[in-house]
């Protein structure tokens, strides 16, 4: 059967840039290939969608309406499907959404702690992974260095080009993924989880800010039956013309879209490797080092 359909949750919870910055970078990379289509939780409740779906993506947003607009029969059918070959890409609150854990600023006014049913990654999603996040600004937003494990993804190298091993992404309010192997624990996880992405080593615990955390898992890989679920932190679909630099007034973020700028064709490269390593498809005129502008107008 023909896969021809990404779908896009756009329920509650969604944010709205976000949500729409996904939708353009989808239709930049994928649009040859496939049909965007936006998807709300009654649709994802009530209508036939697995039979054509070659994936589901969850943008970035808040959890805690995920959770109360898809807990029980959708989280289910999500769930049975990926296990039967399906396909799930979560960012950022979609990362927290598909783990087995949310710890989102624990011990803070902003705290978002329990358990979560569809759990495609068994673990613990800890954030945020850095402090200043405010949900009406952009003070918590970062170009995030991080560390790329080309051999993770199982695709051709070639892919990369003459890219750096640790390229700029734009972070604002994501975790990262405890995985046994960063626990230091004998894993029951085996091969079916993977690190594709770690951040650098400026990161620090959300229970105790006081502690640096090295090596943390930026975007992991899961295998879930015949299916596979890449959770991520972090916003590879965020482009740097997608942005306003005066909204970043922070000493750590003032350089930001600067930083972005200089980093894009790596982004791109990084994105097209995580649809790669989940077979989809990729335009590859998405990936040239300068892509047309009309994907990447600024959203006011």
């Amino acid at each position: 059967m023909v896969l021809l359909n990404v779908l896009v949750y756009s329920g509650p919870g969604i944010g709205p840039n976000a949500y729409a910055y996904l939708i353009r970078t989808l239709r930049q990379f994928l649009s040859h290939r496939y049909a965007i289509i936006p998807v709300e939780p009654e649709t994802l409740r009530k209508e036939p969608w697995e039979s054509k779906a070659a994936m589901l993506v969850m943008p970035g947003g808040r959890d805690l309406p995920y959770v109360a607009s898809m807990n029980g029969e959708i989280n289910r059918r999500i769930k049975a499907w990926v296990q039967s070959g399906g396909r799930y890409l979560g960012f950022c609150a979609g990362g927290y959404y598909g783990s087995g854990r949310c710890e989102f600023e624990p011990g803070t006014a902003m705290e978002v702690v329990g358990d979560r049913e569809l759990a495609l990654f068994s673990g613990t999603c800890l954030g945020c992974a850095y402090p200043g996040y405010n949900y009406k600004t952009e003070d918590g937003a970062r170009a995030a260095e991080v560390a790329v494990d080309r051999s993770a993804f199982g695709i051709s190298q070639s892919t990369w080009k003459d890219d750096p091993d640790r390229v700029r992404i734009y972070y604002n309010g994501g975790g990262y993924f405890l995985t046994d192997e960063f626990l230091g624990k004998q894993s029951a996880e085996g091969n079916d989880v993977a690190v594709l992405v770690r951040y650098a080593s400026d990161v620090s615990d959300p229970r105790d800010r006081s502690k640096r955390v090295a090596n943390a898992p930026a975007i992991i890989s899961c295998k879930v039956g015949s299916g596979m679920a890449v959770l991520s932190g972090l916003h590879p679909e965020y482009a740097w013309d997608f942005l306003a630099p005066s909204s970043y007034t922070q000493p750590y973020n003032q350089q930001l879209v600067q930083l972005l700028r200089s980093h894009d064709a790596y982004r791109r490269r990084l994105l097209g490797a995580i649809f790669a390593h989940m077979r989809i498809d990729v335009d590859p005129d998405a990936l040239l080092d300068e892509v047309a502008s009309e994907h990447s107008m600024r959203i006011p």
